[in-house]
């Protein structure tokens, strides 16, 4: 019988296997001056990470904006954009989901 592959060795396989899937599930983002429509105001996030989190976990988030000198983001119930007239915000969409 052939050895099993080692757990990093597995790991690699697994990375090589899904990496472009994964590489390519990431949200698109505006440069600063962007800010979305439609915010859905049920709370703010102080990080990007924390905002881009909350919109993974809400089926109604298409996407968020952030303005990190003021550490404010909101999650977007639509892609559509405005202009940011402080210049202070960038909007980043929801990847689309994957085929099922």
């Amino acid at each position: 019988m052939a050895p099993r592959p080692s757990g990093a060795v597995a790991g690699w396989i697994c990375l090589l296997s899904f990496g472009t899937y994964f590489a390519s599930a990431a949200y698109s983002c505006t440069g600063l001056g962007t800010e979305c429509l439609n915010r859905i105001y049920m709370g703010s996030y102080a990080t990007e990470n924390a905002a881009e989190q909350a919109c993974d976990a809400n089926v109604n988030c298409a996407a968020y904006d952030y303005a990190a000198a003021q550490s404010l983001g909101f999650q977007c119930s639509t892609g559509t954009s405005r202009a940011d007239a402080y210049n202070e915000f960038k909007m980043c969409t929801k990847p689309a989901p994957p085929p099922s």
